[in-house]
């Protein structure tokens, strides 16, 4: 939605270097268009449903969320929109942690997560570990854990072989240069 109402855009010209954006703005009835730079991000609008939205995957448990930014942000297939923990009541430390469940079994090689892309990298996990549980309680050893560089793109915790499970448990280890928060953006399942 744009500063004064909803917008479409479009591509317009896809040959060569002339790569532009037309905008209908429906509350003025008017048409911009506006040529894109090398700086200029063109973010989708949603992901596609991947393993565990397509299992009906919901978190059930997160140790800490700042109202706007709830758990259920990552699930949602939005990339702008994220999950970040409390900051403005309280600054709970690492690790953070988030429960995944699923209406049906999955079958998970591995975990993809996308930092917060709005530019800031506060909350970036650094580190991380993840748990499989047949029950939602018993969580046993990690069975992955995974090293981040400091970059918005998309991250992979590869498990050494898939598991079939319904219950996933994320526990962001660490972050960047101390910070005590932890974010994400879109969290889903690598296939087997």
């Amino acid at each position: 939605m744009g500063a004064d109402g909803p917008r479409v855009a479009r591509i317009l010209d896809v040959r060569g270097t002339g790569l532009s954006v037309e905008y209908y703005d429906y509350t003025d009835k008017t048409v911009a268009t506006v040529p894109t730079s090398a700086a200029a991000k063109i973010v989708p609008r949603s992901c596609p449903a991947g393993p565990l939205r397509q299992a009906g995957a919901r978190i059930v448990r997160a140790d800490s969320a700042e109202p706007g930014n709830e758990p259920g942000r990552c699930l949602d297939g939005d990339p702008e929109t994220m999950w970040h923990t409390a900051w403005t009541n309280a600054l709970p430390g690492y690790p953070h942690e988030l429960v995944i469940e699923t209406d049906r079994d999955v079958v998970v090689a591995g975990l993809r997560l996308l930092p917060r892309q709005d530019g800031n990298w506060n909350g970036w996990i650094a580190k991380c570990a993840l748990y499989a549980s047949p029950d939602g309680k018993s969580w046993g050893a990690p069975l992955a854990e995974a090293v981040f560089d400091r970059t918005a793109s998309e991250k992979t915790v590869t498990l050494k072989a898939p598991v079939r499970t319904r219950h996933l448990r994320l526990v962001a280890v660490s972050g960047f240069d101390g910070q005590p928060w932890a974010s994400l953006a879109e969290i889903e399942a690598v296939a087997e």
